[in-house]
C-alpha cells in the first residue's frame, strides 16, 4: 500500500516519475482493485493513462 500511495502522489503532484515498470504496473493493479470502493474522488482513468505513458518513457 506504501508503494501505491507514493505512485499516487507522484501522479497527483505531477511529479517527474522514477518508478520500476512493476511498481508502476501494480500500482494501476492496485487502483483497479480499490478505486470502486475508495471515498477518494479520483479519475482512475486519468491514473492509468499516467502510468501508462511512464511505462512507455522507462520501455523507450
Amino acid at each position: 500500500m506504501k508503494l501505491w500511495r507514493g505512485v499516487k502522489e507522484c501522479y497527483s503532484k505531477s511529479e517527474v516519475c522514477n518508478f520500476t515498470a512493476k511498481a508502476l504496473l501494480f500500482a494501476i493493479s492496485y487502483e483497479y482493485a480499490v478505486a470502486p470502493y475508495s471515498s477518494e474522488n479520483n479519475n482512475a482513468v486519468e491514473f492509468y493513462k499516467w502510468c501508462f505513458e511512464n511505462l512507455n518513457k522507462e520501455q523507450g
